[in-house]
């Protein structure tokens, strides 16, 4: 990760709680969407207002 300059998101073993905030938020868009996406252009396009 270091080589790419990625930080990494757990700060220790065991520490589950360092991602809830994000495994929330796409628990919510997973169960509101409901569906797969063809494209990553396609995601944007319904997630965001352009």
């Amino acid at each position: 990760m270091a080589t790419h300059s990625i930080t990494c998101s757990m700060r220790r073993r065991g520490n589950c709680y360092d991602n809830a905030v994000m495994d929330a938020f796409f628990s919510t868009v997973k169960s509101e969407l409901g569906e797969w996406f063809e494209s990553h252009g396609d995601a944007k396009a319904e997630w965001f207002d352009d």
